[in-house]
């Protein structure tokens, strides 16, 4: 019988299978790059035969290291009643097709920043997130324009990053 036990354990172990959490509600990981347009400064950068550093700036990217919320039971859960979240971390919320999008605070505990993202992979609008006060229920963020994908983050980040509406996201 003790063979058994440790075969099955064995067994267990090599095939990966999880006890922290369960089935079906593990989290897959990955990364946001998000492109952010230079920004136009205008003039050519001569002022009578002089460089003025007004040349205009290039693209840049910034990265995300995010959870991904692709299933129903991921997507409602969320972030909800995590204390803290490392600064440049977040989580993507893939739908299987572009619509309007609502996300509440339920059971949030930190402040968050929501970018609704077109099927283009173009950010739409950013909108802030607060958790609720005291025991008042949870407000309702809502996109203006059909959203197939949303990426939270803790609030402030993408402002920090120069991420704005146009900005271009790619997953790794």
């Amino acid at each position: 019988m003790r063979r058994l036990l440790i075969g099955l354990l064995v067994v267990l172990v090599f095939t990966g299978v999880s006890f922290a959490q369960p089935p079906g509600l593990l989290v897959k990981k990955g990364a946001v790059i998000i492109t952010v347009p230079g920004i136009e400064t205008g003039g050519t950068g001569i002022e009578r035969g002089k460089t003025t550093g007004s040349e205009p700036r290039r693209s840049r990217s910034v990265r995300l290291a995010v959870e991904i919320a692709d299933t129903p039971e991921a997507r409602r859960r969320g972030l909800m009643h995590r204390a803290s979240l490392p600064e440049s971390a977040g989580m993507l919320f893939i739908y299987p097709a572009s619509g309007p999008r609502a996300f509440w605070m339920k059971n949030a505990l930190i402040p968050l920043s929501v970018a609704f993202i077109s099927s283009g992979w173009r950010i739409t609008e950013i909108i802030r997130m607060n958790p609720p006060a005291g025991n008042a229920d949870p407000p309702t963020y809502r996109s203006r324009k059909p959203a197939r994908y949303a990426l939270e983050a803790n609030q402030g980040w993408l402002k920090r990053n120069g991420v704005g509406a146009g900005a271009r996201v790619r997953v790794e």
